[in-house]
Parts: C-alpha cells; structure tokens; sequence
C-alpha cells in the first residue's frame, strides 16, 4: 500500500504545475460490480473536472431491490441492495484524440451491500482501471471504463461473498465550461524565416490554444454544408465554419476565404511548416482563392465541404486530399505561441452574396459515390 500511496503523490506533484485547458461534466452510467456478492447492477452518476491532461472525478452508484414482507414490516418496499462510491485521479493525456480520448485512473472509496434482515456490509478499497471516452455530437460522448477492486486493507479477510474483482461501467457524459491558459504540450519552435507578418500593429492579443481550436471545431463534424451558412443550425459553407470555430474563442477573422488569407501571418507553402490550427487556402482556378480548411496535424484538414457534403476530415494523402494539394495556395498562422495575431476591430469588413465562397469542386469521397 506504501507504494500505491507514493505513486498517487507523485502523479499529484508532477501533475500540480500544469496550467492549460479546463473543463468540467457531469456523466450517468450503469455498472456491473464482480465484486460484490450477486453481481448486482448499479446505475449512478459522476462528476468530473480536468486541468490539461489530468482530472478528479467523484462517482456513486446504487442498486435497488424489493423487499419483501416480514414480521416487522408486512408490505413490499424498493430499498437500496447495494452501493459504490470512489474518487479517481484520472489521467487522459490524449484530449482530445480525433473524437477518442483514452484515460486511466486510480481511485480510492468503497462498496457495500444490503441483505435482508442482516446488517450492512460494505469494504473500503482501492482501484485502478482504465477507459475510453469517444464524442457523438456536440458536449456529448459515451464513456465506458473497467475497474480492478481491491481491500484498502490488504490483509482484511473479506466478507462473505466480496471478492477482487472487476467493476464494468458504460454511460453518457455531458461536458460544460471551459476556461483557457497556457498550453501543456510542447510546443514547436517558431522558425522566423518561414514566415512574413502581414499586419504589424495589434490592439489586443486573445489567448487560445490550437487544441482548443481543433476541439471546437471537431464538436461540427457532420454539419451539413450550406452556402453562405456561418452557424450550426443553418450549416456552414468553408469560410462560415473556420469564422466560427475561431469566434467562439474571441478571434474574429475576415466572412470570405479571400479575405481571411490577408490576416495573420504567411507561411511557407511546405506543409512541414504548419502546426495545428493553421488555416490553408485554396485557388480552383489557380488564382483567385475560393476555400478554406483548418489543418489538424498529421497531414489531415479539417473543413466543410460541399462536395463532401459538410463539415468532415479529409487526409492530404489520399486522392481526394491530391485534389486540394494541387490548388493548395496561401497558408496563414492567426495565433502564435502568445496569442491571438489578428487585429482586433469592431466590424469585419462587408460582404455581397456575389463574394461568398462557392461550393468546391473536389472529387466526391467514397461513401458519397
């Protein structure tokens, strides 16, 4: 148990210093308990909070049974057949992982049982387990995680019918609050000759990390495309989708491709250059740029896509990703390590419908053909 406990301690102090992004949920889940006598299911809720990849989650489950009549009380009544109850250190260094978030966890609290006419029993333990959380559309996502119990006491002799076993648990999660700080990963080193500012002078820099970025942005994948949309609800053409994904983090770019590819900084056309939350740009005819895509990491951009029929992954490598690469033109960084790097204004500049971007034309992917 020693080294449980230092192990424990040290998560807690290498894990303290770490200053990035935090969130909060609030999760329901139904659960099978091997080590409880009978198995029982229970159904219960969790708590959640996290500050960069590592979190605190409280969780408690009850299992109801009927009673039935005896001396003493002569109706059926529903009373609780068994509970749990655990605070975890989670530890999730992939948030978020293209959707999929795996995490472990070590936790400390206890479980219990109601037998009829008998007293309580229950057992204080330790557990460690781990998961996989994956996003379904917006703050939701489904969780489901496997528990190993053990007595906090290792050398307690078990009650009757408890075991070392394992907890298996499935739920849904709803996610909530955001606060945003300095990044926890490493970060690229800033290689000056690639790039040329194209606005000198900035009136206020927006602190935003390009997680934070390519997680709000992933929230919409599967919105339908629309031109001229710029909102969830009425689905989003190329530029509608990159304005609002950085607007929700207090970064207000330009309505039209055209117009966002003059703010922040030019980059070289290789895509060695680009880090994730860079914006690429691109020119149907060569020329004129026409669309839009936020590139993720790992050669992958992320955009909507009338041809792809709306917001949606696409890779570079692969022949529909050849199509972009071919008419790929302008390549803009909009925040650097320090901030925000677009000028701050009241108003973005007007727009005509005749300016809008107009669907690309790219080849259909394979589950549209």
């Amino acid at each position: 148990m020693s080294r449980l406990w230092c192990a424990a301690g040290l998560v807690l102090v290498l894990a303290w210093p770490l200053d990035a992004q935090y969130s909060g949920s609030i999760g329901f889940h139904v659960s099978r308990n091997d080590a409880l006598p009978g198995e029982p299911h229970l159904g219960g809720i969790s708590l959640s909070t996290f500050s960069g990849p590592l979190g605190v989650r409280l969780n408690g489950g009850l299992h109801f049974t009927e009673r039935e009549p005896n001396a003493y009380r002569h109706t059926t009544r529903i009373g609780i057949g068994a509970w749990s109850a655990d605070a975890d250190l989670v530890l999730a260094p992939f948030r978020p992982f293209g959707g999929f978030s795996p995490y472990g966890f070590l936790g400390i609290g206890g479980h219990g049982v109601r037998f009829p006419d008998l007293p309580d029993s229950s057992l204080a333990t330790w557990s460690y387990g781990g998961g996989l959380s994956l996003r379904l559309l917006g703050p939701l996502s489904i969780d489901g995680d496997a528990r190993y119990r053990q007595p906090l006491d290792d050398d307690r002799i078990l009650p009757g019918g408890f075991r070392r076993d394992w907890e298996y648990r499935v739920g849904l999660t709803i996610g909530f609050g955001s606060s945003r700080s300095r990044d926890y990963h490493r970060r690229a080193p800033t290689r000056s000759h690639a790039v040329e500012r194209s606005k000198p002078a900035r009136a206020k820099r927006v602190r935003v990390l390009p997680a934070a970025i390519i997680s709000s942005g992933e929230r919409y994948v599967g919105t339908r495309y629309r031109y001229g949309g710029a909102s969830p609800s009425e689905g989003f053409d190329c530029s509608g989708f990159v304005l609002y994904v950085y607007g929700r983090h207090g970064i207000r770019l330009e309505r039209t491709a055209r117009l966002m590819s003059d703010q922040g900084e030019r980059l070289e056309l290789r895509e060695r250059e680009l880090r994730a939350g860079d914006l690429m740009f691109f020119a149907d005819d060569g020329r004129r740029i026409d669309h839009v895509a936020l590139y993720v990491g790992r050669g992958r951009i992320l955009h909507s896509t009338a041809s792809g029929g709306g917001v949606r992954y696409d890779d570079l490598s692969s022949p529909r990703g050849a199509w972009f690469m071919e008419r790929w033109v302008e390549a803009r960084r909009v925040m650097d390590e320090e901030g925000s790097l677009v000028r701050d204004f009241a108003g973005r500049s007007p727009v005509d419908e005749s300016e809008l971007d107009p669907p690309d034309r790219a080849p259909l992917p394979p589950n549209r053909k």
